[in-house]
């Protein structure tokens, strides 16, 4: 289905950009490297105005935590 339509396209340009907002979005980040050599995984957001980093993953579980660890164990990369 294809719509021609300016006026929807400025609305649908406007919720996005909305919805992108840093106050909205979480934007996964890898650190610096520190003195080994790691970087680690951080989720960055807005939350009162000021910049805030998380250290574990937002609106996330123990057991979505647990099911993500044994997913990883299975042999599905040829399936990819």
């Amino acid at each position: 289905m294809l719509i021609d339509s300016p006026e929807l396209a400025r609305q649908v340009i406007a919720r996005f950009n909305a919805i992108a907002q840093p106050a909205n979005a979480y934007v996964p980040t890898l650190t610096p490297p520190d003195a080994t050599g790691k970087q680690t995984l951080v989720w960055r957001t807005e939350e009162g105005g000021k910049l805030v980093e998380l250290k574990t993953e937002p609106m996330g579980d123990l057991m979505k935590g647990v099911k993500t660890e044994l997913l990883t164990l299975l042999p599905l990369d040829d399936l990819l």
